[in-house]
C-alpha cells in the first residue's frame, strides 16, 4: 500500500510538472522577442599587443593568376579579400568560430598570402555585448563578443591594409528552455573599397553580424553592421531588424 501511495504520488507530480512545461511552450509572451529590448553596447576598446593571430593556410586563391609583386604594386589599389566571406560565429548556441583561421582580410589583387605585406600593427579590438529579452521582461540571450583586426600593413612602403577581420565569442548565454541563436559574420565584396588613394591605398570593409532567434512561434532576425579601415579606424554604423 506504502509503495502504490508513493507511485500514486510521484505520477501526480509528473502530470502536474508536464501540465507547467506545457503551459509554458504556449505562452506567447514568453516565447516573443521584445524587439524594443534588443541592444548592442560598446563594453571596452584596446590593442592586444603582440597577440596576433597566426597567419592560416590559405587560401591561396590567386595561384592561377601570374602576377609578380612588380605587378601587384601596379595595381596597388585593386583590392580582394583571400580569406572568408562567410564565418559562424554561433551555431545552434554553440561559439564556432576559431580566429587561427576564420577571418577576413582585404590586401591588393596578386597577394597570395598576407604574411607577403609587412609594417602589421598591433591588432585592435572592440568588444559588445548583445542581449535580448522577451515580452516578460525575462533576458533570454546574452552575447559578449570582439570585433578583432590586425592593420597597417603595406606593400613595399604603400598602402595600409588589414587582416584578421573576426568576431569572437567570448561568452553566449541563451535560455535554456525553447530557444535558439545563430550568428554569422559576412564580408559583402561591394564594401571592399579603397578610402585613399590610387598610389597609396587605405583599405577598408564592412563586416555584417547577423542574428537569427527561433523559437517555437517564429523567428526574429536581425543585423549590426561595422565599418572598418586599414588604417585601424573602426566604427559600429548601426544594427537593424
Amino acid at each position: 500500500m506504502k509503495k502504490m501511495t508513493i507511485m500514486m504520488l510521484l505520477s501526480v507530480a509528473m502530470l502536474a510538472f508536464t501540465g507547467r512545461v506545457s503551459a509554458n511552450i504556449y505562452d506567447e509572451k514568453y516565447f516573443t522577442i521584445d524587439e524594443n529590448s534588443i541592444k548592442i553596447e560598446l563594453l571596452e576598446e584596446q590593442n592586444y599587443g603582440q597577440n596576433i593571430p597566426s597567419p592560416a593556410y590559405g587560401p591561396f586563391i590567386n595561384r592561377q593568376q601570374k602576377h609578380s609583386i612588380e605587378d601587384t604594386v601596379a595595381t596597388i589599389d585593386e583590392l580582394t579579400n583571400l580569406m572568408e566571406k562567410i564565418i559562424k560565429i554561433v551555431d545552434d548556441n554553440k561559439p564556432v568560430v576559431n580566429i587561427n583561421t576564420h577571418y577576413a582580410n582585404v590586401v591588393p589583387v596578386g597577394i597570395t598570402h598576407w604574411t607577403q605585406l609587412q609594417g602589421w600593427a598591433k591588432p585592435g579590438t572592440k568588444t559588445y555585448a548583445f542581449s535580448v529579452e522577451n515580452y516578460y521582461g525575462i533576458e533570454v540571450v546574452n552575447v559578449v563578443y570582439q570585433v578583432r583586426w590586425i592593420y597597417g600593413g603595406n606593400l613595399d612602403g604603400k598602402g595600409k591594409f588589414l587582416t584578421g577581420v573576426t568576431v569572437d565569442p567570448i561568452s553566449v548565454v541563451v535560455a535554456f528552455c525553447g530557444y535558439n541563436l545563430d550568428l554569422v559574420m559576412e564580408v559583402p565584396d561591394s564594401t571592399i573599397v579603397n578610402m585613399g588613394t590610387s598610389e597609396d591605398p587605405i583599405a577598408s570593409m564592412q563586416i555584417v553580424l547577423k542574428w537569427k532567434i527561433s523559437t517555437i512561434l517564429g523567428a526574429t532576425n536581425g543585423k549590426a553592421v561595422y565599418h572598418i579601415q586599414g588604417d585601424g579606424y573602426m566604427k559600429h554604423l548601426t544594427n537593424s531588424l
